[in-house]
């Protein structure tokens, strides 16, 4: 029985770990990357550039080829091929090797292209990991935000239903206006419809977030406060834009080099083995080998060169061009995002200040208005100061962290 027990304690402290575990903010954004099949698509796009470098290192590596051709060229009454040149039948087998001749920078440029190519792929990988982080971000601080005004919602009636209690005795005893107890009773229907308006929002934004993480879950369990800290400013230089533009520039470099590489001199050579005879003396003797070297020298293009240099030039003016805009904007982004959150920093120290006299009001109303020192009107009006002053609150934590995170994902690295 004591077994049976605290295997049931074990079981229902687990499921509520992992329930806590499902609704905290690296549960849905390792959800919403899981599911997201671009990652999928950029993780093999990566493993076909590595294998495009394998396959472009493989065409400087010995060929081996092997070849066989049986040739009959009949002669009737002299009617056929000229024998002197067909030798009226002709038979090879050969083995073939062959391999370009290359420099060790010719082929580190020409692979190097491709491990640009892989930066290049992993770095769009990175940043598209960041945008679905940043989306999933976005929906958890606004859903939480409307389970926060929902539970002050729920707050507010709490504590109006209890003084509707109070206020029905006092009615009742005429130590109120019924027309006054009327005005409250208005106020608190309307806080249960804006309550039940409140819920929907929340229950649509929570489901939103499941959605975009790709989860099923259909639940309306409460999320846990989101915890974002403020990042580490680092330059531009160090963050995606400013690495995808070093990505650039060395490709307009690396793809300056291979232009002039082409232009080089082009050197294989070749070795064969094997048996060709055309029968005519001694066939069991034309086993042989040979040997041999072919160059390709460019002489004139009618200016390809020139064109695609220039057009190179071209490109590494425009990665310039657009390096000094980002740059500019991704400072002024970045002072911009810092002075609006210090502002918003600003505002929420000064709430809790707010919050001591605004509750302080609505308590000492609460008390004197069973003996008729302050109105119903007043009453209700503390109240209202108060809900807004939450409510704002709430919307001020909202866009802060909102903030923060957009200035998380300017940032990334």
């Amino acid at each position: 029985m004591k077994n049976q027990v605290l295997l049931i304690c074990i079981l229902f402290l687990a499921s509520i770990k992992t329930s806590a575990q499902n609704n905290n903010l690296d549960y849905f954004i390792q959800k919403g990357i899981e599911s997201n099949p671009l990652f999928y698509d950029l993780g093999n796009k990566i493993k076909i550039t590595e294998l495009d470098s394998l396959k472009a290192r493989a065409l400087y590596n010995p060929i081996v080829s092997a070849a066989s051709n049986l040739i009959i060229a009949p002669t009737y009454k002299g009617l056929g091929y000229d024998t002197a040149i067909s030798n009226g039948q002709n038979i090879d087998a050969t083995l073939t090797i062959t391999k370009r001749l290359i420099s060790n920078n010719n082929l580190k440029a020409r692979l190097n292209s491709y491990k640009l190519d892989k930066k290049s792929i992993e770095n769009q990988k990175q940043q598209s990991i960041d945008i679905v982080k940043k989306a999933v971000i976005d929906q958890y601080i606004t859903t939480f935000m409307n389970q926060e005004l929902l539970h002050l919602s729920d707050e507010i009636i709490a504590f109006l239903q209890k003084e509707d209690k109070v206020l029905i005795k006092l009615t009742t005893n005429s130590n109120i206006k019924q027309t006054d107890y009327l005005n409250f009773k208005v106020t608190l229907q309307q806080s249960l419809f804006n309550n039940e308006q409140q819920r929907m929002l929340w229950i649509n934004n929570l489901s939103l977030l499941n959605y975009i993480c790709g989860t099923n879950n259909n639940g309306t369990d409460s999320i846990v406060s989101p915890v974002i800290g403020l990042p580490v400013i680092i330059p531009f230089e160090e963050s995606y834009y400013g690495k995808n533009d070093a990505i650039d520039s060395l490709k307009n470099k690396n793809n300056e080099q291979l232009i002039r590489l082409n232009y080089k001199p082009q050197v294989s050579v070749f070795a064969n083995s094997g048996y060709t005879s055309s029968f005519m003396t001694t066939p069991y003797k034309n086993f042989g080998i040979s040997l041999g070297v072919s160059m390709n020298l460019p002489i004139y293009d009618g200016k390809q060169k020139k064109l695609s240099l220039m057009q190179n030039d071209l490109n590494e003016q425009n990665r310039k061009t657009y390096r000094d805009a980002n740059k500019k904007n991704y400072i002024n982004q970045v002072q911009r995002l810092q002075q609006q959150i210090e502002r918003y920093n600003k505002l929420i120290s000064m709430t809790p200040q707010q919050f001591k006299y605004s509750r302080a009001l609505v308590d000492a109303n609460a008390h004197l208005l069973g003996t008729g020192e302050v109105s119903v009107t007043d009453f209700l009006l503390s109240i209202n100061n108060y809900l807004n002053i939450k409510a704002i609150d709430i919307q001020n934590r909202t866009n802060r962290l909102l903030l923060i995170n957009q200035l998380n994902y300017l940032i990334s690295p």
